[in-house]
């Protein structure tokens, strides 16, 4: 999965029209925290929160384990 933001996790976005797909389709910035919404799979919406400031940081750290935790 190399270093991408977001992977299929849950079997609703592991099936349906299109099998395990999520695609980002846009964020809002509130305090501290970044929400990201998505489609999966081409048929539900998601939506995740991260701390910006870890964010930041595993961006910078150009790491290729996943340490981020969604909320």
């Amino acid at each position: 999965m190399g270093n991408s933001l977001f992977w299929t996790a849950h079997d609703w976005e592991k099936m349906g029209l299109v099998n395990s797909l999520v695609f980002l389709t846009g964020a809002i910035l509130k305090d501290e925290s970044l929400y990201i919404y998505y489609g999966a799979a081409h048929n539900r919406i998601g939506t995740v929160s991260l701390d910006l400031k870890e964010l930041i940081t595993e961006i910078k750290s150009n790491s290729h384990e996943r340490k981020l935790q969604y909320r």
